[in-house]
């Protein structure tokens, strides 16, 4: 029988009673010592970072089009520029999850989405 190594670290532990301890480590990856090639640390993802301060409503979708991002919180669509710069451009009925699609030319934006 062959012992392998199982590199398993961070400060994740679940157990059934919460008491005994009730940490999971979400979104790290382990980063590698480049000279032994053993994990040494954990690491957030990219991407993490807040980037653009959008109403506090519920998040309905986002997509994107023409390079820039589109997002609908509560009944608001927002455009979301590069430089963080968040515009309301209009209104999008109802409260369901939206689903908005490069089309080419278009934003299609289906509202009341589900999966079948």
């Amino acid at each position: 029988m062959s012992i392998v190594d199982l590199p398993i670290f961070g400060p994740s532990h679940t157990n059934r009673s919460l008491r005994v301890g009730a940490q999971v480590t979400r979104n790290f990856y382990p980063e590698l010592n480049e000279l032994s090639g053993e994990p040494t640390s954990l690491m957030p993802f990219p991407g993490l970072k807040s980037f653009a301060n959008v109403s506090p409503s519920s998040n309905r979708g986002m997509g994107i089009f023409g390079n820039e991002l589109y997002t609908i919180s509560g009944t608001t669509l927002y455009k979301v520029a590069s430089d963080a710069t968040v515009t309301s451009i209009g209104t999008i009925a109802g409260t369901d999850r939206c689903v908005l699609t490069d089309a080419g030319l278009e934003l299609v934006i289906t509202n009341g989405f589900t999966k079948p």
